[in-house]
């Protein structure tokens, strides 16, 4: 791989004749040895090679486009269903019972009968003592995912693998769990399997919305199931470490410092580990209700993490430095290390 001052080249013998093709990289493999034992004099002209695609390109722009309102007199009802269907990736979140959630894209006059049709296929499978999974048709891809009272579905005409679909569904069952708990989704199914749970998610759409148009733009943390962590002198980040040690209160479960959505400093219970998918959970809403509310420096907000304990909540208290007000010394460090125009000090306090 290539790093900050060099490049260090894998190079196994072989005895395999090399036929003249292109590698994923976009090299000649016949600038090569056959034995594989030769790199190339200048490491910055190997470059990936993508083909132009103007019409991918303005669809993705237009992906996370909002559809049309559909006018009282329906007129406009057929270039709205178009706008629908020309979207490269749709999620749906709907009860057994066949109730919608939560959808991406479009009114419920256009998905109710999509949602008709995937509880049928998935009541058909389950009838003959098997689970749908998924499915691939006309250059789409479905992906399926039956977790407790809830069908979560992936639709994406991009180039996303089974395990990559069901990775991101797994995160917004998540996002959900966030928001109840399972005992409490549990008990409002169990009294009434038809229950309309959009009531009780108003206001919180945003948040799952968030979550899934990250994984249309492009999540390395999902598809790796890990964290980015802010690149720091580690000398530094010991500062900061023992900072809040010092300073952590008996009831403090764990206690974090972000900047700019990449992890600087955590602080946690010894055999207790704090899973990614929590603490992606913990970002989203955080940076999300900051970039909604700038006014607010600080908030405290129940939460449940799933990974953690699906069955209760946590109390999350996040505050944000004000770095606007900082010295010419701390920009210039801020210009280093990139974005750390929001940095978040968030503690939780078990309950």
């Amino acid at each position: 791989f290539q790093g900050e001052k060099g490049c260090i080249y894998s190079r196994a013998p072989s005895n395999m004749n090399i036929m003249e093709t292109w590698s994923v990289l976009g090299t000649d493999t016949m600038a090569h040895t056959s034995m594989g034992n030769r790199v190339p004099d200048d490491p910055s002209a190997v470059r990936l090679k993508f083909t132009p695609d103007p019409e991918f390109d303005d669809a993705f722009e237009a992906e996370f486009n909002e559809l049309d309102d559909i006018t009282s007199d329906g007129l406009n009802e057929e270039a709205v269903i178009s706008q629908w269907q020309s979207k490269l990736k749709h999620f749906f979140i709907l009860s057994r019972a066949g109730k919608t959630i939560w959808t991406r894209h479009g009114p419920d006059a256009i998905t109710t009968s999509y949602m008709g049709a995937i509880v049928s296929l998935i009541a058909f499978y389950e009838g003959g003592g098997d689970a749908l999974k998924g499915f691939g048709s006309h250059g789409a891809r479905f992906v399926l995912f039956t977790k407790g009272d809830l069908h979560l579905v992936a639709i994406t005409k991009l180039d996303e693998s089974h395990q990559q679909l069901g990775g991101q569904l797994d995160s917004l069952y998540m996002q959900i769990l966030s928001i109840f708990t399972l005992p409490a989704m549990q008990r409002v199914f169990r009294g009434r399997a038809s229950t309309d749970l959009r009531m009780a998610l108003q206001g919180t759409e945003i948040l799952i919305s968030a979550l899934a148009d990250g994984f249309t733009r492009g999540s390395p943390s999902t598809l790796l199931s890990a964290l980015e962590c802010l690149k720091m002198r580690k000398a530094d980040r010991q500062v900061i470490d023992n900072t809040m040690l010092k300073f952590r209160s008996d009831k403090l479960l764990y206690g974090l410092i972000v900047a700019g959505g990449r992890l600087v400093s955590v602080i946690r219970p010894r055999k207790q580990s704090l899973h990614p998918g929590d603490l992606q959970l913990i970002f989203n809403m955080i940076f999300l209700q900051r970039d909604r509310n700038a006014d607010e420096a600080e908030r405290w907000i129940p939460m449940c993490l799933p990974a953690f304990n699906n069955s209760g909540f946590v109390y999350l208290h996040s505050s944000f430095l004000n770095l606007h007000m900082a010295n010419s010394e701390m920009t210039e460090v801020d210009h280093t290390y990139g974005r750390l125009d929001q940095v978040a000090i968030m503690v939780s306090v078990l309950v």
